[in-house]
């Protein structure tokens, strides 16, 4: 009877070690699919949020450019002595974007004060107004 018993145990061996074989292969190719569908979607996520980033980017870094050129205006404008109240307009060419640029003046309702306005544009961006009360002189 012992040598039953030790055949049995071999076979027990054997079949024990031949599933740890089989569950040491790897994977299946089904568990890669889903893998690789799962890693596709993911990536086509974020690559739209990196389009969007970019965008935002290009939008902020124009608004800033416009900003400073409308303040720069207006305190070249604040130097000048108050004439005129015509509306004054031109182009600004900078770093390869070209701005327009409108300057105009408005009579308030505070005695001896006009209210001095400048709108910046640029393609595809919209437009910037800055305004600054001065004394009529």
């Amino acid at each position: 009877m012992a040598f039953v018993y030790g055949q049995s145990m071999r076979i027990d061996v054997r079949t024990a070690r031949m599933h740890q074989q089989q569950k040491e292969r790897g994977f299946t190719l089904i568990e890669v699919l889903v893998a690789l569908s799962i890693a596709a979607v993911a990536l086509t996520a974020l690559i739209g949020r990196v389009g969007a980033s970019s965008d935002i980017q290009r939008d902020l870094a124009a608004h800033a450019l416009m900003l400073d050129r409308a303040m720069d205006l207006l305190q070249q404008q604040r130097l000048k002595p108050l004439t005129s109240s015509e509306e004054q307009e031109g182009d600004l060419e900078v770093d390869g974007y070209t701005l327009h640029w409108r300057l105009w003046s408005e009579v308030t309702t505070l005695p001896g004060f006009m209210r001095q306005n400048i709108a910046v544009s640029m393609v595809d961006q919209p437009e910037l107004t800055l305004f600054l009360y001065r004394e009529k002189q």
